[in-house]
């Protein structure tokens, strides 16, 4: 699968242009909660890419600072890294309650 790969590039987790309409599906209440929540489970690897991608951008980093050292500096954000950490753990909460709803 194309978007397992890890190329150092982040060209796997770029946004692809279509010039498709977007699609509209009627189902249950049920079925569009799941849909929703794992639709955002599916691009949640994309948005910790943006966000990374971002950071990057307003460090004001040299053209001579080494991946390694803005690797570092970002890692050294403690609090971002915790924010980012939340945001996946109240998402798989979410599939998690919603997984455990649909079995009782």
């Amino acid at each position: 699968d194309d978007d397992d790969d890890d190329d150092e590039n982040g060209e796997s987790l770029r946004k692809k242009k279509s010039g498709a309409e977007e699609a509209v599906y009627f189902v249950g209440q049920m079925c569009a909660k799941r849909s929703l929540l794992f639709h955002r489970l599916h691009h949640f690897r994309f948005h910790i890419y943006q966000k990374c991608d971002e950071k990057i951008m307003s460090g004001r980093f040299s053209s001579d600072t080494s991946q390694a050292q803005v690797l570092k500096a970002l890692m050294a954000k403690k609090a971002w890294i915790d924010v980012l950490f939340s945001d996946l753990e109240a998402l798989i909460n979410a599939v998690d309650r919603l997984m455990t709803s649909e079995g009782s």
